[in-house]
């Protein structure tokens, strides 16, 4: 629980997960999402696939296979699809914030499968209450002088009801209950088998993002996108191997 003891060495990899993987993702993510298409963002999820399995085959030694081995390089090649078909979106646009985007979301990709990574081994010797708790308290060094000074210079933007719903959605579900029930998942199968249940939001984010919010569907994305399921069926079938 939240009163267990923290070595002093793990204690600083913690807040220093909060402080990369916490305060450096989200930046980088919402400031990605808000060039690229919620389409493209979704899509890009299995760069963070590709990082925890060559960040866990680095640091902690875990096998790929051959099979994850393949959907791995099939999932690159589909992220350079998708940020090419962004580039040429961009340029017939008369800009290139999609493909800026784009990039911005695969490197708090990249933060948030190191967080996936060290937290693995974390998460092994501390219940996962005792490490959210400490990583968001260490990515508190940063929130706290942000809405200070966001306070003391009346920056705060006017926000209707829904909005403000929409952000304790956010706050509540996505952040604090989905990372415990994340935490929980490495904590019985390793960041390489738990970074495979990434998978379902390419296929939610990519349907929400055509049907709801209207993302076009160019050959770009689909080949992009057919690279990248393709992917998923290949690390699935080495899980179930």
């Amino acid at each position: 629980g939240p009163t267990e003891r923290v070595t002093q060495p793990d204690m600083l990899k913690l807040v220093g997960l909060g402080l990369l993987s916490v305060v450096a993702a989200y930046l980088l993510a919402y400031w990605g999402i808000s060039l690229t298409t919620a389409t493209d963002a979704s899509l890009m999820i299995i760069g963070e696939v590709i990082f925890t399995a060559l960040l866990a085959l680095l640091l902690t030694g875990e096998r790929l296979g051959r099979w994850r081995g393949l959907g791995i390089a099939l999932g690159c090649v589909g992220v350079v699809v998708i940020v090419l078909n962004g580039a040429e979106a961009s340029a017939a646009g008369g800009g290139l914030g999609r493909v800026l985007g784009n990039v911005l979301l695969l490197i708090a990709l990249f933060s948030q499968a190191l967080y996936t990574v060290v937290g693995a081994g974390l998460a092994r010797r501390y219940q996962p209450l005792t490490v959210i708790t400490v990583i968001y308290c260490g990515s508190m060094l940063v929130w706290l002088p942000l809405l200070l000074w966001y306070g003391v210079n009346s920056q705060f933007p006017a926000a209707s009801l829904a909005a403000w719903a929409g952000v304790v959605y956010l706050a509540l579900f996505p952040t604090i209950i989905a990372m415990l029930i994340w935490l929980a998942v490495l904590r019985t199968v390793g960041a390489n088998l738990g970074a495979i249940s990434l998978f379902v939001q390419p296929l939610v984010g990519m349907f929400l993002g055509i049907v709801v919010l209207g993302d076009a569907l160019t050959p770009g994305l689909a080949l992009g996108a057919a690279l990248i399921f393709a992917a998923i069926g290949l690390t699935t079938v080495q899980k179930a191997a």
